[in-house]
């Protein structure tokens, strides 16, 4: 986690399963019906705006090639 006096940015790592991936996807209300651009050949950006519990929004990145997923929250 980091942040200034005026925001709160969270950040994280995990590493999952395709099928727990599309599972994660498919139940999450900011994920299911959000097209994801293509940062390269086998990751892809999900951008979250407005974002959960009063978060400003972010970023969900998926690498379907090693399914590690990184999450980037940012509160004001």
């Amino acid at each position: 986690m980091y942040g200034g006096g005026f925001n709160r940015t969270y950040d994280m790592e995990f590493t999952s399963t395709e099928t727990n991936l599309k599972n994660w996807i498919s139940n999450s209300k900011r994920l299911k019906d959000n097209n994801p651009i293509s940062i390269t050949e086998f990751i892809s950006e999900y951008e979250i705006y407005p974002g959960e519990e009063n978060a400003v929004g972010g970023w969900v990145q998926i690498n379907w090639q090693t399914y590690k997923v990184k999450v980037h929250i940012l509160w004001s």
